[in-house]
């Protein structure tokens, strides 16, 4: 195996553990190695700390350049929501939607803020800068739930910005 089908080989496994959502720790498991040695003979498979930092962030990086050839350019809508996971964590994600698509920007861990519209409307501020600079598109409209902090969120956001079409989120009603 040369170095640049090795390298394919690493990342085409890095992209099987993520689909089958497997641990990293499955590249360690000795049956996992047997049938790559039984099957594909030569290839070496990665260990955990290679796929989840190395080889992760070149996969990260291909699909980041790909949304930005998508988006630079491009008019976009932004949204926002929040919600609590499975381990009870306040989540607020954005998102922009360009010709009917969304593509997720962030997620942010937003338990120990308060909730207030004040500190919603710092993130979205922040993220709406973050993705017109990194992705080279112009958000023309913004979008949330009508829950207290977010209807705060939106007056102001407006007051701050206002050149876009604020709108109350029609699928939370």
């Amino acid at each position: 195996w040369n170095p640049p089908l090795q390298q394919e080989f690493g990342e085409d496994f890095c992209k099987l553990l993520i689909a089958i959502r497997a641990s990293w720790n499955t590249a360690h498991n000795p049956q996992v190695h047997l049938f790559v040695e039984k099957w594909v003979p030569g290839a070496i498979v990665p260990d955990r700390r290679t796929l989840s930092g190395p080889i992760l962030d070149r996969e990260v990086q291909k699909v980041e350049d790909k949304l930005k050839l998508k988006l630079r350019g491009r008019k976009a809508t932004f949204q926002t929501d929040g919600w609590k996971n499975k381990a009870k964590q306040a989540i607020v994600a954005t998102m922009v939607s360009v010709d009917f698509e969304p593509y997720l920007m962030r997620t942010h861990d937003v338990s120990m803020q308060p909730k207030t519209g004040e500190a919603l409307l710092n993130l979205v501020v922040e993220d709406i800068k973050w993705s017109e600079e990194i992705y080279g598109h112009t958000i023309i409209g913004a979008c949330s739930d009508d829950g207290g902090d977010a209807w705060k969120m939106r007056r102001l956001l407006l007051a701050l910005m206002p050149w876009l079409i604020i709108i109350l989120c029609w699928a939370h009603q």
